[in-house]
């Protein structure tokens, strides 16, 4: 179970928190796209992305939750503009995560800055052994970023393995 507070980072030029309302228009824009989620899974309508938006802010706003959504802001404006999931999985002692950045930051370094500050968070404030990142095949930017962070193949041909340093 994982606790909100402990995902609150500020970096130089981003902050994580958890979600709240000023992420919904980011989070239904990256669900909604189709270009964003050909490599991540189907395209949501806005009805559908605005209940799964709902239902991310309520799990994020208990205390302790298994399923974390974290929005990622502009250090400098405050504009949220990528979302950071977080939750337990089956497998022993590890923790799955997912990233979704709105196109225009992608290729910018954001996504690997906040990828290792949220993993070494998890690795510090929780006895867990492995993070986890189910990337598709052809999404070779996800690939390229978790490789580039010692991310290694966990097998499956999806799914990649960040063992505690």
């Amino acid at each position: 179970m994982f606790n909100a507070a402990d995902f609150t980072l500020a970096a130089e030029n981003y902050s994580v928190s958890v979600i709240m309302a000023d992420a919904r228009d980011t989070y239904i824009s990256l669900f909604t796209d189709a270009k964003t989620m050909r490599c991540i899974g189907p395209t949501l309508s806005s009805e559908l992305a605005q209940q799964h938006f709902s239902a991310a802010q309520h799990s994020s706003s208990r205390k302790l939750t298994s399923q974390l959504y974290l929005s990622i802001k502009l250090a400098d404006t405050a504009k949220v503009i990528g979302i950071f999931s977080v939750r337990t999985t089956a497998l022993d002692k590890s923790v799955e995560v997912g990233i979704m950045l709105l196109r225009q930051y992608h290729c910018s370094g954001l996504a690997k800055d906040v990828v290792k500050a949220v993993c070494e968070r998890i690795f510090t404030c929780y006895e867990v052994k492995s993070v986890i990142c189910n990337i598709q095949q052809r999404n070779l930017a996800a690939r390229k970023l978790v490789g580039s962070l010692g991310f290694t193949n966990a097998g499956s041909g999806l799914s990649y393995r960040l063992d505690k340093y």
